[in-house]
């Protein structure tokens, strides 16, 4: 067994930890101004006048703004450059990463939008790495520099129940404690996308 990751006094091999990137870097833009250029022409699309992924702070802040407003496609590519600023986006699905409570949240709501868009084959995809959720670095143990004296993996278990109920394939475990930032809790979440 080769180790090649150390934290404290722990060594985990790399096949064994949680390594996620998003697997499809396709914009997803906005689906209406897309139909209202093609049937109404371009004058009328530019009327249109909606929040955008680069419309909207770069941040949690933004991205709760696009959710509230029910801008779903936005939200996911708002997701996925926060993902890409954590060190995981496009092409870095399989490489070694640091995972906080924030890039965690980030891949929770990402893939409940996925799934609330429809695209069940791309959050099927996007979820992969995460695996049964048990890897090591998905435990406060793995970060005893920013969760001292923290064990297991938090309350929150029922945080990513819906995604399995959802896509039928997914285990019902929390990956960490979710810090309140875009829902207090997992029926705040489900509701925000219902």
């Amino acid at each position: 067994m080769i180790a090649t990751q150390q934290y404290g006094t722990v060594f985990v091999d790399k096949e064994d930890l949680t390594m996620p990137g998003l697997k499809f870097d396709n914009i997803q833009g906005d689906a209406v101004k897309d139909l209202m250029l093609r049937f109404l022409g371009e004058k009328a699309a530019a009327k249109r006048q909606v929040l955008t992924a680069s419309s909207v702070e770069q941040s949690f802040v933004g991205l709760k703004q696009l959710i509230s407003c029910k801008n779903w496609r936005a939200a996911v590519d708002l997701c996925g450059r926060l993902l890409t600023a954590h060190g995981q986006g496009y092409g870095k699905s399989g490489l070694p990463t640091s995972h906080t409570a924030d890039s965690l949240q980030l891949w929770f709501v990402r893939l409940a939008l996925l799934v609330k868009l429809g695209l069940f084959q791309n959050a099927e995809m996007e979820f992969e790495p995460f695996g049964n959720l048990d890897q090591p670095d998905l435990y406060y143990e793995y970060y005893p520099h920013v969760y001292p004296g923290r064990r297991g993996k938090g309350r929150r278990r029922a945080a990513w129940a819906p995604l399995g109920s959802w896509l039928g394939c997914f285990s019902a475990l929390c990956l960490l404690e979710a810090q309140p930032r875009l829902c207090v809790d997992a029926g705040e979440a489900g509701a925000a996308l219902s």
